[in-house]
């Protein structure tokens, strides 16, 4: 896994808007596109690989502490019927993914989530500098 914790998730993040604002809005004309990209790349693709790394060990630790549960949220169709989780779990059963009392489980359950919500943010970070850098030109 890339980030281990949820301190640095949240720092990485903060590092990459930094560095990603000020590539974007202080370097001159050729080269403030890549901050776009370098925003893109470090914050939302490795937001998005820590995710699915941290998703597939909290379905394996789901599946050991609660089969029932992964059975309800599992997959009911196609080539990984039974095998693959639903990621809408995360949404939907908040409140029983926390009842669980299973260190690592709720350990990886912290940091899928985190991970979810900053690659999410990090997506709405990029439309965020791509419409600020077209309205300050």
């Amino acid at each position: 896994m890339l980030l281990t914790s949820k301190s640095q998730i949240k720092n990485y993040y903060i590092f990459v808007v930094v560095v990603g604002f000020c590539w974007t809005f202080f370097l001159p004309h050729p080269y403030f596109s890549y901050g776009i990209l370098f925003t893109m790349l470090a914050g939302f693709l490795v937001f998005g690989i820590n995710f699915l790394i941290s998703f597939y060990r909290f379905k394996e630790l789901l599946q050991d502490c609660d089969p029932f549960l992964f059975q309800s949220y599992a997959k009911q169709f196609g080539p990984y019927k039974g095998k693959t989780l639903n990621n809408l779990i995360l949404f939907m059963e908040k409140d029983r993914l926390q009842s669980i009392r299973n260190k690592d489980f709720q350990y990886f359950y912290g940091i899928t989530n985190k991970s979810m919500h900053f690659s999410i943010l990090s997506f709405a970070t990029i439309i965020a500098f791509v419409v600020l850098r077209a309205i300050v030109g």
